[in-house]
């Protein structure tokens, strides 16, 4: 009897570990692929001769990668005329990197921390042009706290009508920042507009050099130009390029076609909109390691008595419901916080455990503490500055991993950091 018992356990973790997996992407998947999409986005800052301007970028490569090559409009690190190229080309990081102050005269004095940038090299340096209007950019570090994108190898069969989403950093925005202090180019994950309309046509177009452009109804400002179009599942259709007829909420993005054309003559590996599904491999590790303990769990719980079931059965359910996150410093050093289905931390005034406006490393929606059952979990909300567990490398975004009483938790960096305990700050 106990062989069979044994037996049926093991299936019942086989069944197991094929749907955990399943159920992670799902909790992954509950923020959409669109919104998803902005955590790629990043603000381009080109300039001659110290004069500077401002485009958006998206991070190509492998999926939940870091990315360190990005795709943009060539005239975001051209002249207007197109005959010379930026002599310095930026991704800004964050909010602080450029700032604007204002004197008595109501002059603009513009400010740069270039401590909060990454300088990057134009890869199609020696073919860049206006028209097919692309460049892709190889940063002199991958740029943490962003993702990569999945993108199309061309947008043949791409159907009108249908649904697209233009990313990017328009510069409206910025003015929403202004004060009489001064204003700070904005730059943020959080900062990252999205306008959403649909396909009206895909045509090669004269009046660019017959570059095969999408005309479509997404706005797009000045600053959006070489942020991505993408479609429903987040994947990459066109580069957001013009204004066509502002009357008739015209606009166009250049096809993919030619960054795709460039990453491959140089080399570059990037991911088709087919590789989104595959599973993450840490996603795989965790079912194949719960897998073994529900079978281990298994065995040993058939050595006990019934009595002794319920006890440890009583003895974890208590543990459990009284876990607490503990701040050992920072803000909220010192404080307790009862875990209790899911917690949200960040400077938001939504957020369960809010940050002041002023906290340096920490995002608006920093990260998520979920408890599910006898199992707890952290989220990382594409945040700019990181999650980091027991000082390690920072987890990645928008990913569930896991926790255990014990750990410690940092945000940005270990000057704000908690750790998981039970009642009374027992580990």
């Amino acid at each position: 009897m106990r062989k069979k018992l044994i037996c049926a356990s093991m299936v019942i973790a086989l069944i197991l570990s094929l749907l955990l997996p399943m159920s992670a992407l799902a909790a992954e998947e509950k923020v959409s692929p669109v919104v998803a999409a902005k955590s790629a986005v990043v603000r381009v800052y080109a300039g001659i001769d110290g004069e500077y301007w401002e485009g958006s970028a998206f991070g190509v490569g492998e999926i939940g990668a870091t990315p360190q090559y990005f795709v943009t409009n060539a005239h975001c690190v051209m002249d207007d005329a197109g005959q010379q190229l930026a002599d310095e080309v930026y991704i800004l990081l964050d909010d602080n990197a450029v700032t604007y102050s204002f004197n008595k005269n109501d002059i603009v004095e513009e400010k740069q921390d270039f401590s909060k940038m990454v300088r990057c090299d134009v890869v199609n340096s020696r073919t860049i042009s206006l028209y097919p209007d692309v460049a892709v950019l190889k940063a002199e570090k991958p740029i943490e706290g962003r993702t990569t994108l999945p993108i199309r190898k061309s947008v043949d069969g791409i159907l009108e009508a249908t649904s697209v989403h233009a990313l990017g950093f328009p510069g409206e925005l910025d003015l929403l920042t202004v004060s009489k202090h001064g204003a700070n180019l904005l730059a943020d994950i959080e900062d990252v507009s999205v306008n959403s309309g649909n396909i009206t046509k895909i045509t090669n177009a004269e009046a660019y050099e017959n570059t095969k452009v999408i005309i479509h109804t997404a706005q797009i400002a000045h600053g959006n130009s070489g942020g991505p179009l993408i479609d429903d599942t987040g994947t990459v259709i066109g580069i957001n390029t013009y204004g066509l007829n502002i009357d008739t909420q015209r606009y166009i993005s250049v096809a993919i076609d030619y960054a795709s054309e460039i990453l491959d003559e140089h080399h570059i590996s990037y991911t088709g909109p087919d590789s989104k599904t595959t599973m993450p491999l840490k996603t795989i590790i965790l079912a194949a390691i719960i897998a073994v303990i529900v079978v281990v769990a298994a065995i040993l719980i058939l050595s006990f008595r019934k009595s002794g079931k319920e006890y440890v059965a009583a003895q974890e359910e208590k543990e459990t419901k009284e876990l607490r996150l503990q701040g050992v410093s920072g803000y909220f050093a010192g404080r307790r916080f009862p875990i209790d289905g899911q917690i949200t931390i960040g400077r938001a005034p939504s957020n369960n455990i809010v940050f002041p406006t002023t906290t340096e490393g920490v995002s608006s929606n920093h990260c998520v503490i979920v408890k599910n059952g006898d199992q707890l979990y952290i989220k990382d909300a594409n945040s700019s500055y990181g999650t980091y567990i027991n000082g390690e490398k920072r987890i990645p975004p928008n990913q569930l991993i896991t926790l255990k009483v014990g750990d410690k938790v940092s945000l940005g960096s270990e000057r704000e950091s908690f750790m998981i305990t039970r009642k009374g700050g027992k580990i």
